[in-house]
Order: structure tokens, then C-alpha cells, then sequence
């Protein structure tokens, strides 16, 4: 039963280190390694009934890590200073002869304030091949305008590329 636990215990927190290399949502991460860590830490410390302490300490060792990875989570909404937006006329479409790649799939973190707009990760085209944007919380300029995404249109001659922009 103790090389069981133990095993579970292994895979939560390698499961934990996998989900915290590139994860934005720390209140998640903290949650799998917390639970992982307590239940290993119950299962060793109630030698007598393993499974009893490996259930305590993984809920209360997942309680802790979600709590102190939403800390961390708020921290970095509160500290986060967005690009500076402009309302401008829609761009002129570009034509590109390549589709550009599949879109990432992003996590969006906790807004930094109220009246935030997300706008969402997608391919520019900067003149010789397409870069990654990743997504980001905006303040609009004027409480009136909207986030018009970038668009991607195939046509006979290619793909017209029409960049993002504030719409009044």
C-alpha cells in the first residue's frame, strides 16, 4: 500500500512540475503539487493507516498550494501594465502566401481591472513570415471602441493578412 501512495505521490508531483513549466494559472499548479506533497507527507507520517493520512494530507496539502498559487495569480494581475492602445482607421489588407500556422492555445489570466478588454493571441505578418502575438488584457482607448481581431482571408492569389484594430 506505502509503494502505491508513494508512486502516486511521484506522478502528482511530476504531473505538478509538467503542468508549472509554461502554466500562467499557478492557483492549478499549487493545487496538484500541494495535494501531491500532503498525501505523500499523510501516507508517511500515519504509518499506521496510510490511506487516511495520504486523504488529509492531500486535501489539506491541495487547499494550501491552491491558495497560495491564487495569491500568486492576483499578484501578477496587479502588477501587469498593459500596451498602450491607440483608435486608429482599419488597417490595409496584406497579401501573404501562406496560410499562417494553427493558432496557440493560451490561458488567459485574472483581468487586472475591471473595464479590460482580452484581446487574443494571434499570427502577425511582418513582412517575411508570420510571429506569434500573444494574447493580452487592453484597456480600450474610449469606452466605446472594440477589439476587432486580425483576419485571415484565402483568396485566389494567396491570403489577405488584415492586422487588429480599434473599432469606434
Amino acid at each position: 500500500m506505502k509503494t502505491m501512495l508513494m508512486g502516486v505521490l511521484c506522478v502528482m508531483c511530476l504531473a505538478g512540475i509538467l503542468v508549472l513549466v509554461g502554466c500562467e494559472n499557478q492557483a492549478q499548479t499549487g493545487a496538484l503539487v500541494g495535494g501531491g506533497l500532503g498525501a505523500g507527507g499523510g501516507a508517511i507520517i500515519d504509518h499506521r493507516h496510510p490511506a487516511q493520512g495520504a486523504v488529509i494530507g492531500g486535501v489539506v496539502g491541495g487547499l494550501a498550494g491552491y491558495i497560495i498559487g491564487n495569491e500568486q495569480d492576483k499578484a501578477r494581475a496587479a502588477a501587469y501594465v498593459p500596451p498602450p492602445v491607440v483608435v486608429q482607421p482599419p488597417p490595409q489588407p496584406v497579401v501573404v502566401q501562406q496560410p499562417p500556422p494553427a493558432v496557440y492555445v493560451e490561458q488567459r489570466p485574472y483581468a487586472p481591472g475591471p473595464g479590460y478588454v482580452w484581446v487574443d493571441g494571434y499570427w502577425a505578418w511582418n513582412g517575411y513570415q508570420y510571429v506569434w502575438q500573444r494574447g493580452y488584457w487592453a484597456a480600450p482607448p474610449e469606452p466605446t471602441v472594440i477589439w476587432v481581431q486580425p483576419r485571415y482571408e484565402h483568396y485566389d492569389r494567396g491570403y489577405r493578412y488584415t492586422p487588429g484594430y480599434w473599432r469606434r
